[in-house]
C-alpha cells in the first residue's frame, strides 16, 4: 500500500472530517433543530452512525492492505497483568456511571445542576426514549470507530513517522480538534479525555478496552442528559417516561 494513500487518508480522519464537522455538518443540525426539532436529532444521530462506520470501513480496508495482523492495530484482547488492569479501570468506572444515573433519576435537585452544567452539549443530548435509543446506538458506535480511527489508525501510520508518543499527541489533538463544534470546554474536555483513552491503550497494548471505556463514557452522558432534559410522551405514540422517584 503506497504511504501516499495512507497519510491521506489520515488527514481525512484527523483534519477534514473535524471541519466538515465543525463547518457544515453541526451548522446544518442547528438548522435543522429550529425547523423540525421532532426529528432533527434522531437524523443526526443515523447520519453521524453511518459516517463513523463508513470512515471506520475504509480505514479498517487500508490497514489490511498494508498490515492485516489484529495485534498490529491492537484489535485483539489484553492478556495478563494488561488484562486485569483494564478490568480494574473499568469496574470502576461502570459504577461510578451507575451511581451517577441513579443520584440524577432520583433527584430533582441533580437534574438540575445537570441542566446548568450541559449547555454546550445540550442540543445534541436525548430528549425522548427514542432519542435515548439512537443516542445509545450512537455511544455505542462513537466508542468502537473513534477509538479505531484516532486509537487506532491514526497511531500505526503516523506512529512510523513520528514515533508512538508523537503520533498520540496528534491524536489527542485531533480528537479534541473533532470536537471544537461543542464549543472550547467540548474540545478540552474530549481533549482530555482523549489523552486517557490513549494511556489507555498504551498500558493494554489494545483498543479494546479503551473502546469499552469511551463508550460507557458516552452512554453514562447520554442517560444523565435525558433524565435532565427529557420530554412527555408525543402524539406518535412514544411511551411516557416513568417519573423519577416513582
Amino acid at each position: 500500500m503506497p504511504p501516499g494513500i495512507l497519510l491521506i487518508y489520515a488527514g481525512l480522519i484527523g483534519v477534514a472530517w473535524p471541519l466538515y464537522e465543525y463547518f457544515i455538518d453541526w451548522p446544518r443540525f442547528q438548522r435543522e433543530l429550529r425547523e423540525n426539532p421532532r426529528h432533527a436529532r434522531l437524523r443526526e444521530y443515523r447520519w453521524s452512525i453511518l459516517v463513523q462506520w463508513v470512515l471506520a470501513a475504509g480505514g479498517a480496508k487500508l490497514w489490511l492492505a498494508g498490515a492485516g495482523e489484529p495485534a498490529g492495530l491492537g484489535l485483539t484482547a489484553p492478556t495478563g497483568w494488561r488484562l486485569w488492569a483494564s478490568a480494574g479501570l473499568l469496574a470502576p468506572v461502570v459504577t461510578l456511571q451507575a451511581i451517577k444515573v441513579a443520584k440524577a433519576w432520583r433527584s430533582e435537585r441533580t437534574r438540575a445542576y445537570l441542566r446548568a452544567h450541559i449547555k454546550y452539549v445540550e442540543a445534541i443530548l436525548p430528549r425522548t426514549t427514542v432519542e435515548l435509543a439512537g443516542f445509545l446506538a450512537l455511544s455505542v458506535t462513537a466508542g468502537a470507530c473513534e477509538e479505531f480511527l484516532f486509537r487506532g489508525y491514526l497511531l500505526w501510520v503516523l506512529g512510523s513517522l513520528l514515533t508512538w508518543w508523537g503520533a498520540a499527541i496528534c491524536s489527542v489533538a485531533s480528537f479534541g480538534f473533532s470536537h471544537a463544534y461543542q464549543g472550547r470546554k467540548g474540545a478540552i474536555q474530549a481533549a482530555v479525555m482523549g489523552i486517557l483513552f490513549t494511556a489507555l491503550v498504551a498500558m493494554a497494548h489494545s483498543l479494546l478496552p479503551a473502546m469499552a471505556l469511551h463508550a460507557l463514557a458516552d452512554i453514562g452522558s447520554g442517560l444523565m442528559g435525558w433524565l435532565a432534559l427529557r420530554k412527555p410522551a408525543t402524539c406518535e405514540g412514544e411511551e411516557m417516561a416513568p417519573s423519577p422517584g416513582a
